[in-house]
């Protein structure tokens, strides 16, 4: 009695259907092998970027305390010269003032 695949294909029988399903098995857990290298060099790839991310964040975060620290020195440098130059011109209005009185 043939099965329906031998009636189809004429040339069909269980040990050339052995090895199709022996070949096609064996494409088959390459394919997913490699789908899984993929996944695994990508969650890498992203790993590595993350990291580099991270690195180059904390660059410029270090860089802005930097820059922050610098404007901080500055503005107190200025607002302690502000603050002399209103006591001095304070000291030259209470001279004119007392010389005006005399």
């Amino acid at each position: 009695m043939l099965c329906y695949r031998e009636k189809l294909f004429p040339g069909y029988t269980r040990k050339v259907s052995a090895y199709w399903f022996y070949f096609f098995s064996n494409i088959l857990a390459l394919l997913f092998f490699f789908h899984d290298f993929d996944s695994v060099v990508v969650r890498r790839w992203q790993a590595d970027a993350n990291n580099k991310r991270e690195t180059e964040l904390r660059k410029v975060k270090r860089e802005l305390e930097d820059i922050q620290a610098q404007r901080d020195s500055q503005l107190a440098t200025m607002r302690k010269k502000a603050q002399d130059v209103a006591n001095e011109l304070n000291e030259q209005i209470d001279q004119l003032q007392k010389a005006k009185q005399k």
